[in-house]
């Protein structure tokens, strides 16, 4: 039997249980930090659920942890791309994904998320704050807000999932990837 694509969905057992492709000891320069390190804050503790995503197919892959199997509500994404063999398992963006309106959990979340990039980057993202801030309590269907910070960028957007509804993604990303990805004309 030929498998065409692995998809793996595995329940973390503890802290520590689901482990990263990234090494950020082997992606020099690179802001993010190891998923475990955010991951180990209070407010991520329910992202249980791990699914990583290698792609023959795509030019991207992910790896998600979630509060949930399929039906999540908020979830942690690593994004790479496979343009380069020495970077390819070093993270271009990281996002969180949390369903609007926002729970306490998830707005919390939101919250700790944007402290932790703002005081790790040493950055101003007071704009992406208020507007996660409106956002968290009804969808935010205007232009995204975005930070650039030299070669990141910060954004605030939304995207409308006609089967799972309305989710806000705050996240941070390599110039780079934004441009090619994510940026609109």
């Amino acid at each position: 039997m030929k498998l065409r694509s692995l998809f793996l969905i595995v329940v973390c057992l503890g802290q520590f249980a689901c482990s990263t492709r990234y090494d950020p000891s082997q992606c020099s320069g690179n802001p993010f930090p190891d998923a475990h390190e955010l991951l180990s804050m209070p407010s991520f503790s329910r992202l249980a659920f791990f699914s990583g995503k290698p792609s023959d197919k795509s030019l991207l892959d992910w790896e998600i942890w979630a509060d949930a199997k399929f039906e999540f509500s908020a979830s942690l994404k690593y994004h790479y791309t496979k343009a380069d063999l020495q970077t390819r398992d070093c993270p271009q963006a990281v996002t969180l994904e949390i369903k609007v309106p926002a729970s306490t959990e998830s707005k919390t979340m939101g919250e700790a998320f944007l402290g932790y990039f703002e005081k790790r980057l040493n950055a101003d993202l007071k704009g992406l704050r208020t507007v996660f801030a409106q956002s968290v309590v009804a969808f935010h269907s205007g232009k995204p807000e975005l930070s650039e910070m030299g070669s990141l960028i910060g954004e605030v957007s939304s995207i409308h999932h006609v089967n799972r509804g309305d989710f806000l993604i705050v996240g941070i990303y390599q110039k780079s990837y934004y441009d090619a990805f994510l940026r609109l004309p």
